[in-house]
């Protein structure tokens, strides 16, 4: 079924998206095509009270062979709420180092318009799952925060760190409860000495 749109996957999209299902019925879809590669655009309408009482409207592109969706960059052109975060290691998506060589990591984190401001932001090196490193934030009002820190692997092998960070709509980091939790990750290559 080439060029078909599949309205299960849309539906799927939609849901991790933040758009409910039951707005499906009102998707609105635009496609283009470039060079064999094609893009569909879903809108969903009519739009629907966000947070505050404001209007919201989510628009998503899903572009390829592979249907994949490609959200804005920033968290303001996401119009959610959970947090944006992108992180490096050593300036980009993927390191290459020795066993005992030190790991730059860097990220920045923000919310969208009236969405809080980041609370606390957790580092988990070996991919594991455990943030036990956890990032000092001087100010926990912030709606944008930059973080850096270092890390040296001991065992050769290729590592997936995670950055988890988390908003609260009321800028309270002392509560775990009402926290909006995002992600980032980086693949790191440790070799041999």
């Amino acid at each position: 079924m080439s060029g078909a749109i599949n309205p299960y996957g849309t539906a799927m999209c939609m849901a991790a998206s933040g758009i409910p299902i039951s707005d499906s019925r009102s998707i609105s879809r635009r496609r283009s095509s470039t060079k064999g590669a094609s893009s569909t655009t879903f809108a969903a309408s009519p739009r629907r009270l966000g947070r505050k009482g404001h209007t919201t409207s989510r628009e998503h592109r899903i572009r390829g062979r592979g249907w994949q969706v490609v959200v804005p960059p920033s968290a303001a052109e996401r119009k959610g709420v959970q947090p944006v975060v992108t992180a490096t290691a050593n300036r980009g998506q993927r390191a290459e180092v020795r066993v005992g060589e030190e790991v730059d990591f860097a990220a920045v984190a923000e919310v969208p318009p009236g969405a809080g401001s980041i609370v606390s932001v957790e580092w988990d090196f070996e991919g594991a799952g455990d943030f036990d490193a956890v990032q000092d934030l001087k100010d926990t009002k912030s709606k944008r925060v930059q973080v850096e820190t270092k890390h040296v692997f001991s065992k050769p092998g290729t590592y997936f760190p995670a950055l988890r960070v988390s908003s609260h709509d009321r800028g309270d980091a002392k509560t775990a409860y009402a926290r909006i939790p995002n992600l980032a990750r980086v693949r790191v290559v440790v070799g041999a000495q």
